[in-house]
Formats: structure tokens, C-alpha cells, sequence
């Protein structure tokens, strides 16, 4: 499922932490507009210094993925699937992105898994190899196809950086 950033941003903004987790308990990934693919625009060491002046803010363009199964499931019942086709449960509709591009995998830990998509999947600059399973950490950052970045927040992250001020001023 994707959503626009904005409809969370105002409730980080009115909700503490502890009703925010109630709301949005899940891992996301934050997409990058294709025509701002700097994933350091988004870079989250340090939440609340905000972003350099030199970066522009964070607008309506980006949105969020939410890690969660699909209500209607597919064939992919231990997997989550990210891609091109309508029945994945993120669907990126960029013709660089394979149909069934990649899946993300939750055991002790979130992972990510190449499914020898044409024009790869990069974690942090490095494509990942065919099958491999990768752990993910929050703020690590994804490349899907030569176009979409994205960085990925466990839900705690995702609220601070909801909170920061780059994130704000751009919806204020």
C-alpha cells in the first residue's frame, strides 16, 4: 500500500509517540520523487537539526509504502512483494521496475531479496545479487531500478523523522 508522506506528517505532528505506534505500528519505506532521486535529501542521522540549507524540502511528491500484507494475499503468502504488477502489495508503476522486482521478508529481522529483476535492486549503493537475502537496518537506503530510491524507517525512525524539521516545513 502506498499513501502521500503528508497524511502522516500532521499526525506526527498532533499525536505523542506512544498514540502514534498505536496508529502506524509498521515499518515503511519513504519513496523519493523520481525527479529528486538524492536520497541524502532524506538522509536521517541527525532528525533534529533538519536537513542542510542546500536540500530542498520534502514536499507532497513523496510518498510511503507500507510494509503489510495485501487484505485480498497472493502468491507470495510469506513474502511481501514490491513491483510493477497490480497484485503486489507495493506497487511502483515505473516501467524500469520488474513485475515482481523484489520481496521484503520479516523473521528476526527485516529483509530484502532481488528476484533477479532486470535493472537490480541496490541497498546503500551496492546492488544486491540474485536471491540474496539482505538484512535491512532503519534509514537504509534503496535503490529499485535505475529510478526510484527510497529509504527504509522501522516505525519509531519513521516518527522522528516525521517530526524533523525538514519534514514539517515542507507541509506547514
Amino acid at each position: 500500500m502506498i499513501l502521500r508522506l503528508d497524511q502522516f506528517v500532521s499526525d506526527a505532528i498532533t499525536l505523542n509517540w506512544d498514540q502514534f505506534k498505536v496508529k502506524h505500528n509498521q515499518h515503511v519505506i519513504v519513496l523519493i520523487p523520481p525527479d529528486n532521486t538524492d536520497s541524502s535529501t532524506i538522509h536521517t542521522a541527525e532528525f533534529a537539526s533538519g536537513p542542510p540549507a542546500s536540500r530542498p524540502p520534502i514536499t507532497e511528491g513523496y510518498r510511503v509504502g507500507i510494509l503489510q500484507k495485501r487484505s485480498d494475499g497472493h502468491t507470495f503468502d510469506c513474502s511481501l512483494t514490491i513491483g510493477r504488477a497490480k497484485n503486489n502489495d507495493i506497487v511502483l508503476r515505473d516501467i524500469e521496475v520488474s513485475k515482481v522486482h523484489a520481496f521484503f521478508e520479516h523473521a528476526d529481522g527485516w529483509t530484502i531479496r532481488d528476484n533477479e529483476s532486470t535493472n537490480g535492486t541496490y541497498l546503500n549503493g551496492v546492488r544486491i545479487a540474485a536471491d540474496a537475502k539482505i538484512s535491512l537496518k532503519s534509514s537504509d537506503t534503496l535503490k529499485i531500478g535505475p529510478g526510484l530510491s527510497a529509504v527504509f524507517f522501522s516505525p519509531d525512525d519513521f516518527y522522528q523523522f516525521l517530526r524533523s524539521p525538514g519534514v514539517r516545513g515542507g507541509f506547514e
